[in-house]
């Protein structure tokens, strides 16, 4: 398990190649960020010949516009099982993750359970960053304008 920090992604990706929802975090990163910032799978060999491993692949990881936890996994048996647990649990509409955010002042007790989504905006002097959009259609989230959440 790595800390993996903010802005960290997990594969280069090209836009052209970007088709459907299940690339959503790829396509939400095109572009951003400054280009000698390194990706997960290019630091995964050095890695593996630190800690001198046979195989090694990322298993689960937070999306790059999240810190935490990145699970890795030295064999291709332990990645399927981990993977068809949180196939399992997505069928059985079972949460496979629990989330924890940080606060400025203590946050309303009160909850409540609703849908949003994640999409990037451009900000002045700080390029495209993650912001939360409380309303948004299918077609943008079919389109992976925006990431449902």
């Amino acid at each position: 398990v790595l800390n993996k920090p903010y802005g960290i992604g997990m594969i280069k990706s090209d836009r052209s190649e970007a088709t459907g929802p299940h690339i959503t975090v790829e396509t939400l990163d095109m572009g951003i960020g400054p280009p000698n910032i390194p990706v997960m799978s290019q630091v995964l060999p050095l890695l593996k010949e630190q800690y001198a491993a046979n195989h090694l692949e990322i298993v689960k990881s937070t999306e790059r516009w999240s810190s935490g936890l990145m699970l890795l996994s030295t064999s291709p048996k332990l990645t399927e099982k981990v993977q068809k647990c949180f196939r399992r649990s997505k069928a059985m509409s079972q949460p496979a993750m629990m989330y924890r955010a940080i606060t400025v002042g203590l946050p309303n007790p009160t909850s409540v359970a609703t849908k949003v989504a994640i999409k990037l905006e451009y900000v002045h002097n700080s390029g495209k960053v993650p912001v939360i959009a409380k309303k948004y259609s299918m077609s943008a989230a079919k389109a992976s304008l925006v990431k449902p959440v």
